[in-house]
């Protein structure tokens, strides 16, 4: 053979060795996405990261369209394709795709493939896990964070605390449940609470003019914040609550972040159901390339970027906030 078609026949190897690696590293990963009623925060969230790495995985999103009906069909459609992972949002899709540790094993559900879902609060207790934070079989939950921890972790950054001081509203079961997630956070966390209830009328209604001297006696236990919730009547009655507060220079971390645009609470934070689903983006991502689950996912960090506060308020307080949580925080700073 001549030198010049020994040449030809190698490069001719070689571009054909290059094209098929070309094909094998272009190979699509299709990953189903399943929500119970709609493309939500958090699945915008999963979307949007995956389209901006430019690589090839294929979302397939499937909508129930709050129909429980549809998931059976979802579940064969997965492992039709096949896909390399199914994503679910929310607890309803996670337990209908994956089932539950109770259920008989006789339901179609997805056992072969990487199974992730995100947005439920509670995973054990839905049976979808065993332990928090740990894979069960092929599938995995990525950490639910709660707006209270979010909310509560800004203004540790802000002022570490030991005392948080709460009023609230026992003829609302909202005000309730809030109650009872900030009484399990102090316990996990090694707080404390300080409770105020709101005294009722004789028709079972919250008096407003009861609240300064609620505040005042929280003042007198020197907390370090006092946390401003959620409900109908602390919703309709936050400026003199906040208002109050202030004169006592008490700063108040507020559930609604327009508390703080409003100049009334001095921190507040939001947005957190999009990074939900970035984290659960960036997740799978590292599944599709290591081929297996982690052995844990650890508590997703606070994100400065979705800390609002109010400059005006922390003058009234006479209580700046640190310099890294000026830089990245988004800073109001209107001087009412």
């Amino acid at each position: 053979m001549s030198r010049s078609l020994t040449l030809l026949v190698i490069c001719l190897f070689y571009l054909g060795l290059s094209l098929f690696s070309t094909r094998a590293a272009a190979k699509t990963s299709r990953i189903f996405l399943v929500v119970w009623s709609g493309c939500d925060t958090r699945c915008n969230g999963f979307a949007d990261h995956i389209a901006r790495q430019k690589q090839s995985i294929e979302i397939i999103l499937r909508d129930a369209q709050g129909d429980r009906t549809k998931f059976s069909g979802f579940i064969a459609e997965a492992k039709k394709r096949p896909a390399e992972m199914v994503v679910a949002s929310g607890e309803i899709a996670a337990v209908a795709m994956f089932g539950t540790g109770g259920e008989t094993k006789t339901r179609p559900r997805i056992s072969h493939i990487p199974a992730l879902f995100m947005g439920v609060r509670y995973p054990v207790r839905a049976g979808l896990l065993k332990s928090e934070g740990v894979p069960w079989g092929n599938r995995l939950a990525v950490p639910y964070r709660m707006p209270e921890e979010d909310q509560l972790s800004a203004a540790n950054h802000y002022r570490p605390f030991s005392k948080i001081g709460y009023i609230y509203n026992p003829a609302e079961q909202k005000s309730l449940d809030q109650l009872g997630l900030l009484r399990d956070l102090a316990k996990q966390q090694g707080w404390h609470l300080i409770e105020k209830p709101l005294p009722l009328d004789p028709l079972g209604n919250p008096a407003a003019h009861r609240l300064p001297g609620l505040i005042g006696d929280l003042a007198s236990q020197n907390p370090q914040w006092i946390y401003q919730g959620t409900g109908t009547f602390m919703t309709a009655n936050r400026a003199l609550f906040i208002q109050t507060a202030v004169t006592y220079r008490l700063p108040v971390v507020a559930a609604q972040v327009r508390a703080v645009r409003n100049s009334e609470a001095l921190i507040g934070t939001y947005g957190s159901d999009y990074h939900d689903g970035l984290r659960t983006a960036r997740l799978a991502r590292e599944i599709l390339v290591s081929g297996h689950l982690p052995a844990q996912v650890p508590d997703p960090p606070l994100a400065l970027g979705r800390v609002v506060l109010n400059i005006s308020i922390a003058k009234q307080v006479g209580l700046y906030p640190p310099l890294l949580m000026l830089k990245h925080a988004e800073v109001i700073r209107d001087e009412k």
